[in-house]
């Protein structure tokens, strides 16, 4: 469930002593869903998710993800970058955009 997944991740963060994070989710129910959960348990371990940014689910190539990573960089304080997506949906999502279509 969201609730599971977000504290599993909260854990992590934790373990690792990052404060500020930015997650990136996909612009579905799944992501939404995700989203609301890891606010939730983040803010219960002092966890502070400076952005939160979504990108379509129907991405077939790293733009919209980078354009969000370079976009959560630019606040500054983040420490690490969060992406959830449902892996289903990115099956054929190439890492960079210089690969060819799968």
């Amino acid at each position: 469930s969201d609730e599971y997944m977000a504290k599993a991740l909260v854990e992590v963060v934790h373990e690792f002593g990052w404060t500020q994070v930015c997650l990136l989710h996909e612009d579905s129910s799944y992501g939404a869903g995700g989203r609301d959960e890891l606010n939730k348990a983040a803010a219960g371990r002092g966890i502070a998710l400076l952005s939160t940014q979504a990108f379509p689910s129907t991405a077939t190539n790293a733009t919209h993800a980078s354009a969000a990573v370079a976009a959560a960089v630019q606040i500054g304080e983040v420490e690490v970058v969060i992406l959830a997506v449902e892996p289903v949906e990115f099956t054929g999502m190439r890492l960079r955009d210089d690969q060819p279509d799968q």
